[in-house]
């Protein structure tokens, strides 16, 4: 789903996502990237968050860090990465991503790729080759 679709839904289906472990997220590859080259988009709605008006709003988190605040689609477009707004978002089950390496992320989203916590792991490049054709995928 696009972003705006993936932000309607995230908003119409809060509570069950949140009841079945649920995440609407959106992940980008850029290998020329001088950050990360994965960028995981996860989007939220949180209703506990009031502001002084009495509006909820939309998190939105990159690589497991809050990153964005929004109430709209307009006020989230115009605040999130162009990377982010490109996307093709999908329902995932999967737990938190607070604070969790990227590569343990795409490890939760995908997981047939190798596990990063094991002494079997493969190369960093082998990793990202393999995250890559998954992630684009994902995006066609």
């Amino acid at each position: 789903m696009d972003l705006i679709t993936a932000i309607k839904y995230t908003k119409n289906n809060c509570n069950l996502l949140l009841e079945e472990g649920k995440k609407v997220v959106g992940v980008s590859y850029n290998p020329n990237s001088n950050f990360e080259n994965f960028e995981v988009f996860e989007i939220s709605f949180n209703i506990d968050d009031f502001n002084e008006d009495g509006i909820s709003g939309f998190d939105i988190m990159c690589n497991g860090e809050p990153e964005w605040y929004g109430t709209s689609y307009n006020e989230i477009r115009n605040t999130i990465p162009q990377s982010a707004i490109n996307l093709n978002y999908e329902v995932f089950k999967a737990g938190s991503f607070c604070m969790i390496e990227t590569y343990f992320i795409l490890k939760e989203l995908f997981p047939e790729l190798p596990d990063p916590a094991t002494t079997e792991f493969i190369s960093s490049h082998d990793f990202e080759n393999k995250a890559s054709l998954l992630v684009n995928k994902l995006n066609n």
